[in-house]
């Protein structure tokens, strides 16, 4: 995707330009608008058709559900230019961190085609049938890159949908600390956005596919609405947030400098999930290793 594509439809939308057309010219104006080309034209069609902005780039795949959510809300208060600006910035940080965390598999991917390879010139060099060779190869090659798209596949995955399929571990601070980066990102990037808090909590419910979460999210709105601040509602609601975060929301609540409070913790925050992260692609970068030498010496006994 073009680097800057969400600032330049932004800088053009604020310009007066409708949706539709900055689309369209962004994409006649640079020659490497990217493979996704296609999906931005239709998302122009749709809109032209009569749908939103956040309706149509979320339909094409282009933003996910949360940052849909919080440019429909920008759309609704005017805010638009500033929504785009944070789904770029968002989605820079994502697509870097997903290449880096790609990056640490591609050297065991390599070292397991190797190990095939290897055993398979040992077995020749033993007079293994080469019909026996070709088909073990073709297995092990089959299977390596079947798992490493799978994982692959996995990395790409929104983390609503994590948070939902281990939702039974929300007791636990490592999926309190995603909860905060994730949902009270969300919270947060909703209300900037000019929604209130019994809104946000309702748009970040739908997001789950987890009844767990959702309905504490659902109570938590509820609470909101009937007058409870949103630290209250967190609490009572009984949301999977961590002690550090609910401190900062009273912090929040109390001053006014919603920024000031979340920014900074969010930041760090996404800093240890991701060396989490890393620490997890490396026990996965270690285990492949190991496959690939069981694999090599399979071919040699």
């Amino acid at each position: 995707m073009k680097q800057f594509i969400f600032r330049d439809l932004g800088t053009l939308l604020s310009a007066g330009m409708d949706a539709a057309s900055a689309i369209e010219k962004l994409a006649a104006f640079d020659n490497q608008f990217d493979a996704k080309s296609d999906v931005w034209h239709k998302a122009a069609k749709q809109i032209r058709q009569g749908k939103t902005l956040s309706h149509a780039l979320q339909d094409q795949g282009l933003i996910s559900s949360d940052q849909a959510s919080w440019l429909k809300a920008s759309e609704q208060s005017g805010m638009v230019e500033q929504a785009l600006k944070t789904i770029e910035l968002a989605q820079t940080k994502r697509n870097s961190r997903i290449k880096k965390l790609k990056g640490k598999l591609i050297h065991p991917f390599f070292i397991i085609v190797v190990a095939v390879l290897c055993g398979a010139a040992v077995a020749i060099a033993n007079e293994v049938s080469m019909i026996k060779i070709l088909f073990g190869m073709s297995i092990k090659l089959g299977i390596t890159i079947l798992v490493f798209k799978w994982i692959f596949k996995q990395l790409e995955k929104d983390v609503f949908y994590w948070l939902s399929k281990l939702d039974r571990h929300q007791n636990s601070e490592r999926y309190q600390i995603f909860f905060d980066q994730v949902c009270i990102n969300s919270l947060y990037q909703l209300n900037q956005s000019g929604i209130n808090y019994t809104d946000a909590l309702k748009l970040t419910a739908s997001f789950f596919t987890s009844n767990k979460i959702k309905n504490k999210l659902l109570k938590a709105s509820q609470l909101c609405a009937n007058g409870s601040s949103i630290t209250v509602s967190i609490n009572q609601a009984q949301l999977p947030a961590t002690h550090a975060c609910k401190q900062l929301l009273v912090s929040a609540e109390a001053t006014g400098d919603w920024h000031g409070a979340l920014g900074h913790y969010l930041k760090d925050n996404q800093k240890r999930i991701d060396d989490m992260l890393m620490g997890f692609i490396n026990i996965i970068q270690k285990a492949l290793f190991v496959v690939a030498a069981v694999i090599a010496f399979t071919f040699i006994f």
